[in-house]
């Protein structure tokens, strides 16, 4: 990282506020947006000059500094410490120097194992690329959800070569396509974040494998920019990075207000996943019920009925319909209304469409059709659920790992 030359001998015209500075070596939008709205709050002049030229600035003054740096051999280590200012650190490279701010990484595997189980799937595997600290608080949170059910489960611990040796992209690639074809399905993959559950992915397809309906692959700290725009919408836990720039100026001003720093690291929780197309899915080894809830799930809103997902099957009507029910514990139609009436919800929530629109666009052949069928299954009228303030209603609808996960 160079270092600019432009030193100014002027006194400064914000002399009379706080001058930060925002040294981000792994830079993330969302960090440098909730450092930016806790500035705005104390009435920092804040210096994020580095995010658009990766320059440390020379001979840079100011009365503090928040920072995130990938490595202790890191060049802008040397720099941080040598301008002698109070600091905040995010992340552990600074952890026996400065106070750090951290993400609650074991509740982010918590997290991940509730919306796993919530999906029925009892194989689990977590994949290590770089064998840090972050990344085993993740796999022991996702471990211990796991425990604390008290269901049977099994989770692998892939583990890439170790940090330090040569790794191309295809190595890796190659590594995981290995992998991936000796595991047994459905499966659920996390990795310790976005950046590597997308390799992940990208596998997956390599080795013929169908995401979510073989294997459902779980990423983390929701960045948009990779998920919305995987070749498969990658499914996230959102790790709250805005929370944790906030909270690092929130402990840095702090510091710069005569406070005593924190002994211990502070952790921000996570917020919750983020539902994408990966994980999108049950958990069910028969392939044609796989495939037949897939398509429920695709096209419920088209007026599909039994018949049209029995033939998308290939197999008898018999045959899926014990399947179906054992593998959901109820019957197709009954699966066809819940994802109906969900969607329903949703848009009587988040939308200001008509009744007749809602009953339309939700698959229904017709408005009376919906509000008895609506009716029938929340015990309340459309006009009443979208005036009702209370969203358990809502979580009927959804998958809870339970037996009968739809209203029956």
């Amino acid at each position: 990282m160079a270092v600019s030359n432009n030193r100014t001998e002027r006194p400064c015209a914000f002399s009379a506020r706080p001058r930060v500075l925002m040294a981000l070596e792994w830079y993330d939008p969302m960090i440098h947006e909730g450092i930016a709205q806790y500035a705005k709050e104390a009435d920092w002049v804040l210096d994020v000059s580095m995010a658009r030229t990766n320059t440390m600035p020379e001979h840079w003054e100011g009365d503090g500094v928040i920072s995130l740096l990938n490595e202790e051999q890191s060049q802008l280590l040397r720099y941080v410490e040598a301008l002698d200012l109070p600091t905040a650190g995010i992340g552990y490279v600074l952890q026996d120097r400065y106070p750090i701010i951290l993400g609650d990484h074991a509740r982010v595997g918590e997290l991940a194992a509730e919306h796993f189980l919530q999906r029925k799937y009892r194989d689990f595997a977590f994949v290590f690329f770089d064998h840090g600290t972050l990344e085993h608080e993740r796999c022991e949170g996702l471990e211990q959800a796991l425990q604390r059910t008290g269901t049977d489960y099994r989770l692998q611990r892939w583990m890439s070569p170790r940090k330090g040796r040569v790794r191309s992209y295809r190595q890796v690639r190659d590594w995981l396509v290995s992998k991936l074809e000796e595991a047994s399905t459905p499966l659920a993959i996390m990795a310790q974040n976005d950046d590597s559950a997308i390799l992940v992915l990208y596998a997956c397809i390599e080795a013929g494998i169908r995401v979510p309906e073989q294997v459902a692959v779980l990423g983390a700290d929701n960045n948009h920019l990779i998920c919305d725009f995987a070749p498969i919408p990658l499914s996230s836990v959102d790790g709250n990075l805005y929370g944790l720039g906030y909270e690092a100026a929130r402990v840095l001003d702090r510091i710069i207000n005569g406070e005593a720093p924190p002994e211990e690291p502070v952790r921000v929780s996570p917020r919750d996943v983020q539902l994408r197309r990966s994980t999108d899915m049950l958990a069910i080894e028969q392939p044609a019920i796989a495939g037949a809830l897939r398509y429920i799930w695709d096209h419920f809103a088209d007026r599909i009925n039994v018949l049209d997902v029995i033939a998308r099957t290939g197999m008898s009507r018999s045959f899926v319909y014990q399947e179906f029910d054992r593998a959901l514990g109820h019957s197709i139609a009954k699966e066809i209304t819940r994802c109906r009436i969900e969607h329903a919800c949703r848009m009587l929530r988040e939308t200001e469409n008509s009744v007749n629109e809602v009953a339309i666009e939700s698959g229904f052949g017709s408005v009376v059709s919906f509000c008895r069928a609506f009716a029938r299954e929340t015990g309340k009228t459309a006009t009443e659920f979208r005036k009702c303030e209370d969203a358990e209603i809502m979580s009927h609808f959804t998958y809870t790992g339970k037996e009968n996960p739809a209203p029956v």
